[in-house]
């Protein structure tokens, strides 16, 4: 993956451990950290949504609040 273009996003190496919580996995190990995000709610075009949360900034379907 390395060889492509990530964007924003990347690979992190990270170690893995065995259930003893002690002994390293073998071998290289990555977790992908997505750093792309895409806008793609649009509050005005969008109906039945109701605002949530301090600043009103997150959006739930009114049918799943009753």
């Amino acid at each position: 993956m390395r060889a492509h273009d990530l964007g924003a996003s990347r690979l992190v190496p990270v170690d893995l451990l065995h259930l003893d919580q002690g002994t390293k996995l073998e071998g290289d190990w990555f977790y992908f950290l997505l750093g792309d995000g895409k806008p793609c709610f649009q509050e005005e075009t969008s109906k039945g949504m109701k605002p949530l949360g301090r600043k009103k900034k997150y959006f739930w379907p009114e049918t799943l609040l009753m």
